[in-house]
């Protein structure tokens, strides 16, 4: 299947991420950080003036404990940033659903469910060319950093063995941070490539020097997959397509299915699930 095919393929800079979420869940990313580097030196410093009498001492320590949160804001700050964003949007969805009880709810509900992905089709990751139906991945260019995303409509198949189908039309996918590796320069450049014209002639005429360099710096970026029998969560409304692959309906009945997909108000959203033994890092 040709990109251009693809219901989903996008790049965009890293700064615009969560611009597709509503500011009360976009701010997250701010005010979870924010939190933790102004609540942590206050507790710290608290506990450091109450168990050492001498002020100084207290203070040093406060300014010490500064320090330690400015790492911790900004290293576990991001990762607790996602955890809350998906959980907001399961109580946007009022809850995990099983997918047998789809079928009674009403079109236009936001659903939140969770099952194994049945690949109908597959796209190659760029790092490694396994197949996938989900691809995240985040590269360097210069200081400016950015994302590629890219997809195709999968299954989603429950223990019981109810299947639901995901259509990933402007879909987003939440995912642990991807941290910076070295890959190889042809990969960097499909990447590099990817970049659209609108973001402008300059990032572009730079975007083709770099591309003509042949060494001077590293290649820097990382991907993430989601694969046939991945566990996922997805967020999405429920709505219903033609199904003619229904033996038994009764004369002159459109056979209808439900599927997941985007809504005005948010995005389809998949969420892989990290399990112990199955990683979607390459």
């Amino acid at each position: 299947m040709s990109p251009e095919a693809l219901p989903v393929d996008r790049t965009y800079r890293e700064r615009d991420e969560l611009d597709w979420l509503p500011w009360s869940m976009r701010s997250l990313r701010w005010t979870v950080p924010g939190s933790i580097l102004t609540g942590l030196p206050a507790a710290v410093g608290a506990g450091a003036y109450l168990a050492v009498p001498e002020l100084a001492v207290a203070v040093l320590a406060g300014f010490m404990s500064t320090y330690v949160s400015v790492i911790v804001g900004f290293v576990a700050g991001p990762k607790l940033a996602r955890r809350m964003m998906v959980r907001r949007l399961s109580k946007l969805a009022r809850g995990q659903l099983d997918l047998s009880a789809l079928r009674r709810r009403s079109d236009g509900q936001l659903i939140h469910v969770r099952g194994r992905v049945e690949a109908d089709r597959t796209i190659p990751g760029i790092l490694t060319g396994e197949p996938a139906v989900f691809r995240r991945a985040r590269f360097a260019l210069d200081t400016d950093y950015f994302f590629h995303e890219a997809g195709t409509h999968f299954t989603l198949v429950d223990p019981a063995g109810e299947r639901l189908p995901v259509q990933v039309h402007d879909a987003r996918i939440v995912t642990p941070e991807l941290l910076w590796t070295r890959i190889d320069r042809d990969s960097w450049v499909s990447l590099v490539e990817r970049i659209p014209e609108s973001l402008g002639p300059e990032l572009e005429a730079r975007a083709e020097r770099a591309i003509a360099t042949r060494g001077g710096f590293e290649f820097l970026g990382n991907e993430i997959l989601v694969r046939d029998g991945d566990l996922v969560d997805v967020v999405g409304y429920k709505s219903q397509v033609a199904d003619f692959t229904i033996a038994e309906r009764m004369h002159r009945e459109m056979p209808m299915r439900p599927v997941l997909r985007s809504g005005r108000a948010l995005p389809l959203v998949i969420s892989p699930v990290v399990e112990t033994g199955r990683p979607f890092l390459p």
